[in-house]
Parts: C-alpha cells; sequence; structure tokens
C-alpha cells in the first residue's frame, strides 16, 4: 500500500495541501501521514531570551495543528496519523519521505508575503525539484491560487 506525506504548517495554503492529501488518500486507498516540522535554528535568530519555552510552546502548537488535520481526515473516512520531527525544515522533510518510502509529497506553496522565513514560492519549487531527483518521490504543491486540484512540482 502507498504512503502521502502531507508537511504542514498553519495558514490556508497547508490547510489546502490537506486537504489534497486527504482526497488523494481516498482516491488512490493510500495511508496517509501529515508531518510538522521544528526548526530550533530559527528561535536562534531571534533576541527572545527563553527558547527552550517558545520551542516548547511551538511542539504544542504543531500537536494542535496535526490533530486538526488528523480529525478532518478521520471526518472524511481516512485514518491519518502525524509526526513532528525537529531539525532544519528541508533535511528533515527529505529524511521523512525516504524513511517513510512515501508515494507522495504534498505540501502547501503559501503566497510570497506569508511564509519568506522558511521557502520562498521559488525556493519551494526548486525544493520540490530537488526532492523528486533525490529521492524520487513525486511532490504536489498546492497553493491558493491554483484552488482545490494544486499541481505537481
Amino acid at each position: 500500500m502507498g504512503l502521502i506525506v502531507c508537511a504542514t504548517r498553519s495558514g490556508e495554503a497547508s490547510r489546502m495541501a490537506q486537504d489534497k492529501a486527504i482526497s488523494l488518500a481516498q482516491e488512490r486507498g493510500y495511508d496517509l501521514v501529515f508531518l510538522y516540522v521544528l526548526d530550533p535554528n530559527v528561535l536562534a535568530r531571534t533576541s527572545y531570551t527563553r527558547p527552550r519555552q517558545i520551542s516548547h510552546d511551538l511542539c504544542r502548537m504543531g500537536e494542535f495543528i496535526l490533530t486538526i488535520a488528523q480529525e478532518h481526515a478521520a471526518r472524511k473516512g481516512i485514518r491519518a496519523s502525524w509526526e513532528i520531527r525537529v531539525g532544519e525544515v528541508q533535511r528533515e522533510i527529505k529524511r521523512f519521505v525516504q524513511e517513510k518510502k512515501a508515494s507522495y509529497l504534498i505540501m502547501g506553496c503559501p503566497s510570497e508575503d506569508i511564509w519568506q522565513r522558511i521557502f520562498s514560492p521559488s525556493d519551494l519549487h526548486a525544493f520540490a525539484a530537488e526532492v523528486e531527483r533525490e529521492t524520487g518521490v513525486p511532490v504536489i504543491l498546492v497553493s491558493p491560487e491554483e484552488g482545490e486540484g494544486g499541481g505537481e512540482a
């Protein structure tokens, strides 16, 4: 049986990616896992004096986001699991899809002004191509501009 990995965060593009992942899981009969990556290096670049506390809070927020995604999938008849990884976002996503032998990676592609700190849309497309080249896993990017259907990278 195949496996769909949906790398997710909060926001409209991530919700649309979750919907696409659920739809594809229904269509193909594949398992689904939602992935949230917490990058502690992002915190190191801030002046916040309690990085351990904020890291804990962000992890709890990730659990909340993933639980909501899992419940949304369940309402559509899909049993999904979720996992949180800690590390550099691109490296952890690639590592995860390889470890899990994923059939697809689905990610939201937010608008230019929302997610600049992690991926700009052009960086995200380049990353998707890199994942496909290095792992052989097809990547589907979903953006609010493209609507429900999304598109393969």
